[in-house]
């Protein structure tokens, strides 16, 4: 009996070791971003239009000239999937993109150019960007997408700290091991916009959407880093009015959130009204472990 206990040991080591071994490749294979890539399973009719690395997670977005999708493949390394299924974590995410995004379009050459970080993210206007730079610098502010003067209809900011988002999605409580269903609180996200990682609402620097009226059309643009998107469809009997932009929710975005949150924040939503009467920002943003907060400042036109 002993020699068989030994025997077992022996082979019961030696499954855990090539256990081990076949997780650890999965992670090493992740350095490379044309592996990550091909384990994303990406189908050769899509074309690339941004990539994101962080840790162990890397992200492809690609969109589809002939239909209009947008799509996000994530591939993740974890722990227990690695080990015992021997496999990485692979998600897809799939919306009807709000504008053409071909004009983002890379060549899957450009992810052989990745070096490895920790963090790194791959745009067409800004090639690959890495480390303590993927922060939102390069996007831009709200005073450089609408001047003062300027007649609009809607503005619309996104930010995302560490993920790209093309989706709305419902916020629901953390859930508990003594209730049988989450309660869910509301949405977050704008369908079909692509949000890439990095913003600053301190300098208003976000993924920015504007929205003008124009006789029965409405022109819907959506600034990136040095390259802007546009669509026109049809305006709906509603969308009458429209406001005159002055400047002051600027200074608002400065304002809106509390100092000590903001480090904490992995996307934010955010809705200026910026007229001659009044000024306001408002919007929701998402925290870790399913936490969400909202917000909302206001300027009256005697600056109170």
């Amino acid at each position: 009996m002993t020699g068989l206990r030994k025997v077992l040991k022996t082979l019961l080591l030696i499954v855990l070791l090539v256990l081990g071994m076949r997780a650890a490749y999965l992670k090493y294979e992740l350095r490379s971003a044309v592996v990550a890539y091909e384990r994303a399973g990406v189908p050769e009719n899509e074309t690339l239009v941004a990539a994101y690395h962080h840790g162990n997670t890397w992200q492809f977005s690609t969109y589809i000239d002939g239909n209009g999708i947008l799509r996000v493949y994530t591939v993740e390394w974890k722990p227990l999937p690695a080990f015992i299924l021997g496999r990485l974590g692979r998600k897809v995410e799939r919306a009807e993109a709000l504008v053409n995004y071909s004009p983002l379009a890379m060549n899957v050459s450009l992810l052989r150019n990745y070096r490895p970080h920790r963090t790194a993210f791959l745009f067409k206007t800004l090639g690959w960007v890495y480390g303590d730079k993927v922060n939102g610098s390069y996007l831009p502010a709200l005073s450089d997408v609408i001047k003062p003067g300027e007649v609009y209809y809607s503005i619309e900011g996104t930010g995302s700290r560490d993920r790209i988002w093309i989706k709305t999605k419902t916020i629901c409580d953390p859930p508990s091991i003594f209730a049988h269903d989450y309660v869910c609180r509301g949405f977050i996200g704008y369908e079909g916009l692509l949000t890439i990682p990095g913003y600053s609402l301190e300098s208003g620097q976000m993924v920015w959407v504007v929205k003008k009226l124009q006789g029965d059309r409405l022109n819907i643009t959506v600034f990136y880093p040095g390259i802007s998107l546009s669509t026109a469809i049809k305006a709906k009997r509603c969308m009458n009015e429209t406001m005159t932009f002055t400047g002051k929710s600027v200074q608002l975005l400065r304002e809106a959130i509390p100092k000590v949150v903001l480090p904490d924040i992995t996307y934010i939503q955010v809705w200026v009204s910026d007229d001659s009467g009044n000024a306001s920002v408002e919007g929701i943003f998402l925290l870790p472990n399913y936490r969400y907060g909202t917000f909302e400042e206001s300027l009256g036109s005697d600056g109170s």
